[in-house]
């Protein structure tokens, strides 16, 4: 028996797509500083006694790390607001490779 020939609809119509399924590996999110300095006055109402605690940022066209008051509420807060807990890692965060080697304070005597 001879086959019988598909309609131009039948033709075009598209094929079914297989699906594949993926797995997700989630990875924990790494927080992300900044080198700027970061302002906070308050903590939200379910902080009642924020403290206040030394964190480091860089002055842009500045060869160095500067200290500053913040208002530290909670580690999750803190990571949000992507605040750098000492010189050493505003160092490493804040200057270029380039900028390591010609500054005097990076190179070791």
């Amino acid at each position: 028996m001879p086959k019988a020939e598909k309609s131009p609809l039948e033709k075009n119509k598209p094929k079914a797509a297989s699906v594949k399924t993926v797995s997700v590996v989630k990875r924990p999110v790494q927080p992300v500083h900044t080198c700027r300095r970061q302002n906070r006055s308050t903590c939200p109402v379910q902080i009642s006694r924020p403290e206040y605690v030394i964190r480091w940022y860089r002055m842009p066209d500045e060869y160095f790390c500067r200290a500053y008051h913040y208002t530290y509420c909670n580690q999750d807060i803190e990571q949000k607001d992507g605040v750098i807990d000492s010189e050493e890692a505003c160092q490493e965060l804040c200057f270029s490779k380039e900028e390591m080697i010609i500054l005097p304070q990076f190179r070791i005597l």
